[in-house]
Parts: C-alpha cells; sequence; structure tokens
C-alpha cells in the first residue's frame, strides 16, 4: 500500500476514505454488483469520480472473480497522477501482477480476476462528447451529490448497454453528527450552515443535488426509467478505541473538519471567533480520541431496461 506519508492534501484523505467506506458499503446492495461480475465474459466498466482507484481495489478484496476493462474517470488529474504509484505499492502488497502499458493504461490479474484499467481525466457530464462505446456497468462513488441529478442521470443512462447496471453509493442524505457535544445550540447552527453550503453548490447554472441527494435518487432514478433493484443505508461511523483511530481515520477526522472550515467559514453564518473555537476543541477530540462521526449515506443498484422484444 502506498505510504501515507507520500500522498499528500486530497489524494492522502481519498485512501484514508477507503476504510471508512469499506465498513459504510450496503453490502446487501454490494451483492448485485458481485453477480453482475460473477457472470461469464469480459464486462466494460466506467467509474465516474474514481479519484484513486479505491474501489478496483475494493472490488479484488472482495469479488471472487471477474474480467473487466474498467475505465476510471476523474476530473482532477492531480487524482490520476499518483493513480500507477498508489497501485504498484497495493499490488506488491496483494500479490497481485501489474503490468504497466502506457502512463495511463496498465493491467492487474491475480487467479480468476482481471482488470485492464484506462485512466481518463473527464466529466461526467461531458462523456457524450466522448466516442465511446455504451458501458455494461458504471459506478458513482461519492460523487452524485456533487452534481445536477437532472444533467447527469441522463447521460448515465445514455452511456449504458441496454440491460446495462449503475452502482451508485455513499449518496449523502442529510445528517452529520459529531459527538460530544459541545454546545448543542452551536453545534446546529454549524451543521445546518453545513448542510446549506452544500445545497447552494453549483456548476454553471445548475444546482447540485446537495445535502438531501441520498432520498432525492430514489424518485430520480425512477422519473430517468432506472429500475431499482437495491437500495439502503451506507452510514460513516468513525471512532477511536482506546483512544486510537484506524489506519488514517484520524487524517480523515481532521479533514472533515477542514472542509467545515472552508465551507462554514465562508458563508460568514458563525461568529468567527465563536467558530474557530468550535473548530480548535474538535480538533483536540480528534487529538484525545474522543471525536465520533456519524453520517447519513445511501446506496444504490439499478438497471437500464432491456430493449423490448418486437
Amino acid at each position: 500500500m502506498k505510504k501515507q506519508h507520500e500522498l499528500f492534501g486530497f489524494q492522502r484523505y481519498l485512501m484514508a476514505k477507503k476504510t471508512v467506506d469499506d465498513r459504510a458499503l450496503n453490502k446487501d446492495v454490494f451483492q448485485y454488483v458481485n453477480q453482475q461480475l460473477k457472470v461469464s465474459g469480459r464486462k466494460r466498466i466506467l467509474e465516474v469520480g474514481g479519484g484513486i482507484g479505491t474501489m478496483i481495489q475494493r472490488l479484488f478484496e472482495t469479488v471472487p472473480f471477474f474480467d473487466v476493462d474498467y475505465t476510471l474517470m476523474d476530473v482532477e488529474a492531480d487524482n490520476l497522477a499518483v493513480v500507477l504509484s498508489v497501485f504498484s505499492d497495493y499490488a506488491s502488497c496483494h500479490h497481485i501482477h501489474m503490468d504497466i502499458l502506457e502512463k495511463d493504461h496498465f493491467i492487474l490479474s491475480t487467479d480468476g480476476k482481471k482488470a485492464r484499467v484506462h485512466l481518463l481525466e473527464g466529466d461526467l457530464l461531458k462523456l457524450p462528447d466522448f466516442d465511446f462505446e455504451p458501458w455494461d456497468g458504471i459506478i458513482t462513488h461519492a460523487v452524485l451529490d456533487l452534481l445536477p441529478l437532472d444533467a447527469a442521470l441522463p447521460v448515465l443512462f445514455a452511456c449504458l448497454k441496454p440491460g446495462g447496471w449503475l452502482y451508485s453509493t455513499i449518496n449523502f442524505d442529510g445528517m452529520t453528527l459529531l459527538e460530544p457535544e459541545i454546545d448543542p445550540i452551536l453545534d446546529y447552527q454549524i451543521m445546518r450552515a453545513y448542510h446549506n453550503s452544500m445545497d447552494a453548490r453549483r456548476l454553471g447554472e445548475l444546482t447540485s443535488a446537495g445535502s438531501l441527494t441520498g432520498r432525492k435518487l430514489f424518485f430520480a432514478l425512477q422519473e430517468y426509467n432506472f429500475l431499482i433493484q437495491g437500495a439502503g443505508a451506507s452510514d460513516w461511523f468513525v471512532f477511536a478505541n482506546e483512544g486510537l483511530y484506524p489506519s488514517d481515520e484520524a487524517y480523515f477526522l481532521e479533514c472533515i473538519l477542514d472542509f467545515f472550515e472552508e465551507s462554514v467559514g465562508r458563508r460568514g453564518v458563525i461568529e468567527s471567533d465563536q467558530f474557530q473555537g468550535w473548530l480548535e476543541q474538535r480538533r483536540g477530540q480528534i487529538k484525545s480520541g474522543a471525536l465520533i462521526l456519524i453520517t447519513h449515506q445511501y446506496d444504490y443498484f439499478a438497471l437500464r431496461p432491456a430493449k423490448n422484444k418486437n
């Protein structure tokens, strides 16, 4: 595994988040993906907002066998730039054979599992401008809340083969808890400002799905003709054991507080000294192993209907 001190900023956050997501992902919903990948034949998979490739690692760790052409797409070149080094370490530690064909193309293989990975810098909403054949499956991991659903879902639908599947995970749904309480009124005001900042995000003239993406998706998927097969909660629950957080999850919590500082501080709805004092206390709770984070999220597995037989 890539050593944590060799990853910086957001890339280290993505790596630290993996163990949090591993616990959170809904196991029943994931079984639909497992079944799709176990079906014989080579599958073409697209991951939108793939970051540094932790979902590919998850497939190698949890799916018994598969054969996939995997396009890992992300808008951030900095994320894609570290993927090769991350997987060089990962493959070595997990006894996976890795062939690097080009800087944006490599192959991972082990007994019964093979992934031909292609890295693509790109934006989901601009994907129709690319010349690609439709995919067998698409994965969106912790990304749809950043996008306008009315724009993203038609693109996802169009990019799937008839009968293809969408696996959409860690869709935030309006609840963030930081415990223990510091001040009930102040805590509530800060959480409300944090969630409001999500609802205020815009992409040009479009508004992102925001803080209630999880529940909105249930209806939006159906509106855009997806057939929901599985859905369930995928809550984050981060806490220390005997004062120590697992893996690099203390850093993950520090990043969450940085997100608070940036988004709430920018809105200016909380008095500055009061907010900075709150952040200082929360960071002290991380150092002592006292801080608990809980967020509420949903996972979905849905199909594009197969063509009618006429």
